[in-house]
């Protein structure tokens, strides 16, 4: 679990107390943070989180969750653990058809 998780839960609390919906966006960064820590269900979240802000048309979370997405660990070498993970959720948020 991700230091991520609990701040997430408490936004998406306060978010839902003020009637605000800014929970597509906590669900972003949740999975943005399994990602990070290369969670097996992180491809999904984030394509699932991706699709909810393009449907609210918030465009600029859209955009720091797709550059977050794309954006490499720090680099351990040529074979990054993260990289096929992070290509393939790319690929999902973007659309593209896998191989």
């Amino acid at each position: 679990m991700s230091t991520c998780t609990p701040i997430c839960a408490e936004l998406e609390t306060v978010a839902a107390r003020l009637s605000d919906d800014e929970t597509p966006f906590v669900k972003t960064l949740r999975a943005l943070a399994g990602l990070a820590t290369e969670e097996a269900s992180a491809d999904d979240a984030l394509a699932s989180a991706l699709t909810r802000l393009r449907a609210v048309d918030d465009k600029s979370y859209l955009a720091y969750a797709l550059n977050s997405a794309a954006n490499p660990l720090p680099p351990d070498g040529p074979h990054q653990p993260g990289a096929p993970l992070r290509q393939r959720s790319l690929d999902g948020c973007l659309g593209h058809a896998e191989a």
